[in-house]
């Protein structure tokens, strides 16, 4: 098979590559532990890879919805924080709707607002608990985002579903998928389209990362222009990603052949307004100063 050095197409094959397309189909739940041994056992440092733990507030949440979400039942959030539980009855010709009790968390404990169950208390707070353990599907599918991310990943559609991750990246990406699959006992399942050079997707892979840098560059741009971009700290913390971008968009140069140099010339001038703005910031100013891109 001939092909051109700076396009790709997709292939099956075990072939040098410079990356893969890869998608994912998950369900149910598994032990946070379980992950952690299979990261270990693929090699990983876990503290490292580990989806981040839950807040206790979200896993009372969790709890609430998984007990009595279901058709007999409403939930509702209350305005101060925590939920009230809404028995409907049906009759022939009305839904009646009676408030069976409402819970909350203070400090760290989960607690009627006015009146509740004991038993309810105690099984909210175990089901919280069990959830504080356990690693659902919508934790799975922000980690694995954040993982190609990390690994310098891009988005190949605007929603999200497909990603491309480069060659360099890919044992990692198998090492972290392999460990996944096994904690979940194979009910998550990671798919992998190996990918070379071909026209369209260099055009697919280039699109996706020039939408990523210009939404850094637009809502850098924009916090700036309105004066919430924040304090040194956050000013800061937007230079470091903006270092990343670079890093990021120079690796994909050498993985595309060519040169990115609107990319990288957008970078420069949103790398001056930051600077600009911690700047002001550090001198006390609140209205940080706006340089023209």
């Amino acid at each position: 098979m001939t092909t051109n050095v700076n396009d790709f197409i997709a292939v099956t094959s075990d072939v040098k590559t410079a990356g893969a397309s890869v998608w994912w189909r998950l369900s149910g739940e598994f032990p946070r532990g379980l992950l952690r041994f299979h990261l270990e056992d693929s090699g990983l440092d876990a503290d490292e890879w580990l989806p981040s733990e839950p807040s206790w507030e979200r896993c009372f949440g969790r709890a609430v919805r998984s007990l009595y979400k279901d058709k007999t039942h409403n939930i509702e959030t209350l305005k101060g924080g925590g939920y009230a539980i809404i028995k409907k009855t049906k009759s022939e010709t009305d839904v009646a709707h009676e408030t069976s009790f409402a819970v909350r968390v203070v400090a760290g404990k989960v607690e009627a607002v006015e009146y509740a169950p004991v038993d309810a208390l105690l099984d909210i707070t175990e089901e919280a608990v069990h959830f504080s353990k356990t690693v659902i599907a919508d934790d799975v599918s922000a980690w694995l985002i954040k993982c190609a991310e990390k690994l310098g990943g891009v988005s190949l559609r605007e929603r999200g579903g497909i990603y491309f991750i480069p060659n360099g990246a890919l044992d990692a990406w198998k090492a972290l998928t392999s460990a996944l699959v096994a904690a979940s006992n194979g009910a998550h399942t990671v798919y992998s389209l190996t990918t070379l050079h071909e026209k369209d997707a260099v055009a697919a892979i280039l699109d996706a990362l020039t939408t990523e840098a210009e939404e850094f560059f637009s809502s850098c741009s924009e916090k700036i222009e309105k004066g919430t971009i924040g304090g040194k700290r956050a000013i800061s913390n937007r230079m470091s990603d903006s270092e990343n971008l670079l890093s990021k968009i120079r690796s994909y140069e050498t993985l595309l052949g060519r040169k990115l140099e609107t990319l990288t010339d957008q970078l420069s001038d949103v790398e001056l307004e930051l600077s600009a703005a911690l700047l002001s910031a550090e001198e006390g100013d609140d209205s940080p100063l706006k340089l023209a891109l």
